[in-house]
């Protein structure tokens, strides 16, 4: 509840899946409201915490006269050493939102979410990543903690302003259409038909799911060696999550084609004039054709010629194709709080004795253990 008793502000906190199910419609309208990204549905948070019966599913609720006006979905779990952790229930690098409709509504949210952190266990951890930089519910969190909570920077987000009134080949930097020029000419000198189509049709998308599964994974392992689409829970939580921004009608689904065999996707999903890239893949023999980089260019043409669409959001991560044609980076920050002021000083002291790792070397054993220790 709000710290003010007078306040007309109520929380109260669901258990599970099923107890969530009973409030996903106002939850959604919620997230309109106050224009939370996609990711924040009832349907994505679901899919997460369906896919991981290992971490328990906690969603903080507020209502006002019996309206739904704050709300954040966490998920906890407990190690075998006996402390607590509670974490946003969503994917890495996904945007979160800790829901509000007005600052009132914040403030009662982060009091019980407090409440609900402080009900498990004097040992718990409050880790939530991917808010954005300026968050007042996360503010009123680090307000009210002091010395056990901290907030730092993560990975930024390039955004492409396509409503600047440029032409599209101005919106697309001189190397992308040289490359997209160089691509189409080689293409055409070795007489390969390449196509573009979009869709957003449940059922072609449905079918299109085997392969771009496969696609994700041997891009992903000639990258990095490994692919988490590989993992099981991974693809669950994809595949579920991917079906339901289709069942929304909010997805928009880019396939590159190389006489008729799939060389690069683009999942786009419309975000509140937004046309944020969830998922986007070249297929490793087709990179020789530049056919990541024929994909990106078209969304890019896509979204700039929809009225609908004001910027292009390549979500979590800086690479150099993001920053094309003036980007800018939209910071975001992984908030920290801990039960008790112990914890929240060895993690400090940890992250800064990790800068200099010659000095722990010489550190007495119990401080070198304090900046090797990864847990939370």
């Amino acid at each position: 509840m709000s710290d003010d008793p007078s306040s007309p502000d109520r929380g109260r906190v669901v258990a599970g899946l099923p107890g969530f199910a009973s409030w996903a419609g106002r939850w959604d309208r919620l997230v309109d409201e106050v224009g939370a990204p996609v990711s924040m549905r009832s349907y994505s948070v679901s899919a997460w915490a369906r896919a991981r019966p290992d971490r328990a599913l906690r969603v903080v609720l507020v209502e006002r006269d019996g309206v739904l006006v704050a709300g954040a979905a966490v998920t906890v779990r407990h190690t075998a050493s006996g402390r607590v952790l509670i974490d946003k229930a969503g994917s890495s690098e996904e945007p979160f939102r800790l829901l509000h409709r007005d600052a009132s509504a914040g403030n009662a949210l982060a009091t019980t979410l407090l409440d609900a952190c402080r009900g498990e266990d004097r040992r718990w951890s409050l880790r939530i990543e991917d808010l954005p930089e300026l968050d007042e519910v996360a503010t009123r969190l680090l307000q009210v903690t002091a010395a056990r909570a901290v907030s730092h920077r993560v990975t930024p987000t390039p955004v492409l302003d396509v409503t600047s009134g440029r032409p599209v080949d101005q919106v697309l930097s001189r190397n992308v259409r040289s490359a997209v020029n160089r691509a189409r000419n080689v293409a055409r000198r070795e007489g390969r038909e390449v196509t573009m189509t979009w869709h957003e049709d449940p059922h072609e998308v449905e079918s299109m799911l085997p392969e771009l599964i496969d696609l994700h994974i041997r891009r992903n392992e000639q990258l990095r060696g490994t692919a988490l689409l590989s993992e099981r829970v991974e693809r669950e939580i994809w595949v579920d999550t991917l079906r339901g921004h289709a069942e929304a009608g909010v997805l928009r689904l880019l396939v590159a084609r190389v006489d008729g065999r799939l060389a690069a996707f683009a999942v786009g999903l419309l975000d509140h004039r937004r046309l944020w890239v969830w998922s986007n893949y070249v297929a490793p023999e087709w990179r020789r054709l530049s056919a990541g980089t024929l994909a990106n260019a078209e969304v890019v043409r896509a979204a700039h010629a929809d009225p609908g669409i004001d910027v292009v959001d390549w979500g979590a991560g800086v690479q150099r194709y993001k920053m094309s044609g003036g980007a800018t980076l939209q910071q975001a920050q992984t908030l920290r709080v801990w039960g008790r002021r112990r914890d929240a000083v060895r993690c400090r002291l940890r992250g800064r004795l990790d800068r200099w790792p010659g000095l722990v070397r010489r550190l007495p054993h119990p401080l070198r253990r304090v900046s090797v220790h990864r847990g939370r």
